[in-house]
């Protein structure tokens, strides 16, 4: 018995997608635990890595990243942003060093001119913030082109294993709450169904005259994480793309920072 429209609607809704899920069901094994070769001693300990070694990690599952160098001393950056050419993005790096927008430890379009001055501000402020918790030292990072900006990840929950996230607004996705979520292993299905089931997918799909973005390259990503949340899931309970920004069709999509929390942390 439905006592209004809305709820037989939303009934009738539950029972197509019980269906819709029954129909498309496969079992789909899980690989045995496989460590990227070389990285079991970076995996050995717990808490967070540093978003160059994280970066690093999430890189031997096909993730792409803007290019980047990490830098211990002012001529070391001074090179990098040679090699790179116009502005760049620079940032304090260390495993003590998170949340690094909000602590004032990244600074963005900083001019050829201007790396000296901003690699010794970050390079003292990273230390003080960092304590003992450990730094490594200033990313000097490519400033990456335009484009949607979205996060993905995954946590391993106690009860359901590896979940993946998909969200649209990446640094802002906590104020927008705009993400969907799956239990890893993904299908091709699973992740095409997540990006179109944000609230904001219209963004990615060329509303109010914006090029449409490359939803191959961000499914074939989606894709990636689900296998590296599934192979990592006894070494890593968190893992975080934010911001990734995707680009028009065609054009792919990289990825601007990066976190991994080690189990036991």
């Amino acid at each position: 018995m439905f006592r209004s429209f809305r709820s037989f609607v939303v009934g009738l809704r539950r029972y197509l997608d019980y269906w819709r899920f029954l129909d498309r069901f496969e079992s789909r094994p899980v690989s045995a635990p496989h460590i990227p070769s070389g990285f079991e001693t970076m995996l050995a300990g717990s808490g967070p890595l540093s978003e160059h070694d994280s970066a690093t990690l999430a890189a031997q599952y096909g993730v792409p990243f803007a290019f980047s160098a990490l830098c211990e001393t002012e001529a070391q950056a001074i090179e990098a942003a040679a090699k790179l050419g116009g502005s760049v993005v620079m940032k304090a790096c260390g495993s003590g060093v998170l949340h690094k927008t909000d602590a004032g430890l990244v600074r963005v379009g900083v001019p050829p001119d201007e790396v000296a001055v901003s690699f010794r501000a970050l390079d003292e402020a990273g230390r003080t913030h960092a304590g003992d918790a450990g730094y490594d030292g200033v990313l000097v990072q490519e400033l990456a082109s335009d484009g949607e900006e979205v996060i993905v990840g995954f946590s391993d929950d106690p009860l359901f294993g590896p979940v993946v996230l998909f969200g649209l607004g990446g640094v802002f996705v906590e104020v927008l709450k705009d993400v969907a979520l799956r239990v890893a292993p993904l299908t091709r299905a699973d992740v095409e169904e997540m990006i179109r089931e944000v609230k904001g997918f219209p963004l990615l799909d060329g509303a109010r005259g914006r090029p449409k973005a490359d939803v191959d390259a961000l499914a074939d990503l989606l894709m990636n994480v689900s296998r590296m949340a599934v192979e990592l899931r006894d070494r890593v309970t968190e893992f975080d793309l934010n911001p990734v920004r995707v680009r028009p069709a065609g054009k792919g999509l990289i990825a601007l920072d990066a976190l991994v929390v080690r189990a036991g942390a």
